[in-house]
């Protein structure tokens, strides 16, 4: 009798959505329209609620590309912050300005939206306790200076407290696992191959790592993982012209041609877990070590809050975020 009265409760709580943020550095790769996509699928099918997107470069169109996705999924009530520092301020937006110029959305460029630091803030002081999840597919700008962010009209604690309080896992796009060997990642050296110097992004991954609270469990999905995952082509093919998720895809590698799938798994396995994308998380006894100019390694230790993933089954990840991708929006 108690399992039955118990039952309703039960099946809420298993079906409960997920309180989902994405941190975007949109615009150097085309993954991370398939990661914005997937999100905007997974919310048409429940599983997440997606209350916050900020973008964590400067450059000031890339977040009306953001806002064109969410547009054409029907999600304008999106909260959308950018970071607005000089880091990639003036980045070719390969795929951006055609999102921006010829497709509609409400959103232009962030001088049209808030700082990602006040729109974070916002979007955790109002969510409960333990229960958000944070998908980072870009670099750790945001992450890094929300964890040192003050009290503030939003709410009487830091930006730390908010994130030990409100927050379940932050999956980490970025590094390479167990260790870097002779290079570093992109997302944690802040793209020195490409801008040089970095400018206010340097040191951001060591610091976001380093700060983030000891309840909050960190996952990390470093290069080697979503190198192995191909997907988007099949947009050429199921997603009609007016998609802009299939027109960025396109812009970047032509038609019917794959991407790597660095962010696309990275979210998925933040709203799914690490079986439905082929991955093991391992490394529960060790830390994610940075170094300020973004080379990482594994360091062997005591049980942590801190895991990687491993590939295992590429084709489980790739067919999964290909249906996801196909997924005709119903919010429209």
């Amino acid at each position: 009798m108690l399992f039955l009265f118990l039952l309703p409760y039960l099946i809420c709580i298993s079906s409960a959505k997920i309180p989902l943020i994405i941190d975007t550095d949109m615009d150097y790769d085309v993954d991370d329209v398939g990661a914005v996509c997937i999100a905007h699928a997974l919310a048409d099918m429940g599983e997440v609620d997606l209350i916050a997107m900020v973008h964590n470069v400067g450059y000031p169109r890339a977040i009306g590309a953001v806002s064109v996705l969410n547009h054409f999924y029907g999600r304008d009530d999106v909260p959308l912050g950018a970071f607005k520092g000089k880091f990639g301020a003036d980045a070719p937006g390969i795929y951006i300005d055609d999102l921006v110029e010829n497709f509609p959305s409400p959103v232009k460029d962030y001088s049209e939206v808030e700082d990602a630091v006040t729109v974070l803030r916002r979007a955790l002081s109002g969510s409960e306790d333990g229960t958000v999840v944070i998908s980072s597919v870009g670099f750790l700008t945001n992450l890094a200076d929300l964890l040192v962010s003050p009290e503030d009209d939003i709410s009487s604690m830091t930006g730390w407290e908010l994130v030990e309080r409100k927050v379940r896992m932050v999956a980490v796009m970025g590094g390479v696992y167990p260790q870097t060997t002779g290079w570093s990642e992109f997302n944690f050296n802040c793209g020195m191959e490409l801008m040089g110097d970095a400018l206010d992004c340097g040191g951001k991954a060591r610091e976001a790592v380093l700060g983030m609270p000891e309840s909050v469990k960190m996952v990390f999905s470093g290069f080697e993982v979503g190198i192995q995952v191909n997907t988007g082509a099949v947009l050429t093919k199921c997603a009609r012209r007016d998609n802009p998720c299939r027109r960025a895809y396109v812009d970047y590698v032509g038609q019917g041609e794959n991407r790597y799938s660095w962010d696309p798994l990275t979210l998925l396995f933040a709203v799914r877990g690490a079986e439905a994308v082929g991955c093991v998380e391992v490394g529960q006894r060790g830390n994610n070590v940075v170094s300020e100019d973004g080379f990482n390694w594994w360091e062997e230790g005591d049980e942590s809050n801190q895991t990687y993933l491993v590939m295992e089954e590429p084709d489980v990840a790739g067919k999964a975020i290909d249906e996801l991708l196909c997924a005709a929006p119903t919010g429209i």
